[in-house]
């Protein structure tokens, strides 16, 4: 239900996207493991707190989410878009064009033929 408010375009999405993670707060914690890592995401993101998804990410990024182990499957790829999104915004060119240069290294399309 919070994955679906938080994708949500219409103007009372992000109270209920907070008033859903209240309520889930009681019953997960979901700021231990990978499992709910969308949702800390999401939350950190939308209080401005750039620093803590940075971290996430970082800690993410070599693991790839997968179906089983989150509520949410987080590719490699989308997880490195994500953190030069966050560069970028930060004003970090450097970061931004290393981070799309070394995308290319980390995240194959096809892997090359012997």
């Amino acid at each position: 239900m919070a994955l679906a408010h938080a994708d949500s375009k219409s103007d009372d999405a992000p109270a209920k996207f907070d008033d859903t993670l209240k309520k889930l707060k009681p019953w997960v914690d979901i700021d231990s493991g990978d499992r709910y890592a969308a949702l800390v995401i999401e939350r950190e993101t939308r209080a401005g707190r750039l620093g803590s998804v940075l971290k996430i990410l970082n800690k993410l990024i070599p693991k790839e989410i997968k179906e089983k182990d989150a509520i949410k499957v987080l590719s490699r790829s989308e997880l490195m878009e994500k953190r030069a999104a966050i560069f970028e915004e930060l004003g970090f060119d450097v970061l931004v064009d290393y981070d799309k240069k070394t995308r290319v290294i980390a995240c194959p399309k096809d892997y090359a033929l012997f």
